[in-house]
C-alpha cells in the first residue's frame, strides 16, 4: 500500500505546481498576432514561407509582454524594398 501513497503524492504535487507558462489575454495575443502580421506578412511561396518567423516573433511577443522593438522600419511586402 505504501508505493500507492508515495504515487498519489507525488501526483498531487505535480498537478499543484505553477505552470512555466502563465495564461495570457487575449487582448495580449490579439494584439501580437497583428504585430506578427505586420512584421512578417504571410507568404506562401519560397523555400520555407513566412510560418517559422511568425511563430518566433509572436513568442518573443507574448515573453515581452507586447512590449517589441520594431525599430519605425516598415516591413516589404515584394522583398523588392517597395511596399
Amino acid at each position: 500500500m505504501r508505493p500507492w501513497i508515495a504515487i498519489a503524492a507525488c501526483a498531487a504535487l505535480t498537478a499543484a505546481a505553477a505552470p512555466a507558462h502563465g495564461q495570457i489575454s487575449a487582448d495580449l495575443a490579439k494584439q501580437c498576432r497583428e504585430m506578427m502580421l505586420r512584421a512578417h506578412p504571410t507568404m506562401m511561396y519560397g523555400t520555407n514561407g513566412s510560418a517559422a518567423a511568425q511563430r518566433e516573433y509572436f513568442q518573443q511577443c507574448i515573453k515581452r509582454q507586447g512590449k517589441m522593438d520594431d525599430g519605425g522600419s516598415a516591413p516589404t511586402t515584394n522583398g523588392l524594398g517597395r511596399q
